[in-house]
């Protein structure tokens, strides 16, 4: 198993499943992560992982996930497209607004200077 994460999240998975027994290796996100995995010379290290955890925000909004799930790698974690409810507090407002979803409190987008 491996856990991929940045800060305190991943630190807490990855102890809790070695406390459990489980051989897992802590891989720390950072602006590099996903040309690692996409680089065929570290494939190896990821090939035989039978799962991964991958979270919180930083690194499903990279898409880890995605690129893992890409490798045949099952994983604890949205892909990118559902992890936008994690990383984008304007695209989980739209949501709910789009679906009705109460306790959304009114808001505006602004993208621009000028939408203020």
């Amino acid at each position: 198993m491996i856990v991929v994460s940045r800060g305190k999240w991943g630190e807490r998975t990855y102890e809790t499943l070695k406390t459990l027994g489980f051989d897992v290796e802590l891989v720390k996100v950072d602006e590099s992560l996903p040309p690692i995995i996409d680089d065929p010379a570290e494939y190896g290290r990821f090939k035989d992982v039978d799962l991964a955890f991958v979270g919180p925000e930083a690194p499903l909004a990279t898409g880890v996930s995605d690129r893992l799930w890409a490798l045949g790698m099952p994983v604890v974690g949205p892909r990118r497209a559902l992890a936008k409810l994690e990383w984008s507090k304007a695209h989980t407002r739209e949501v709910m607004q789009r679906h009705g979803i109460p306790g959304n409190p009114e808001f505006m987008v602004c993208r621009a200077a000028e939408d203020l």
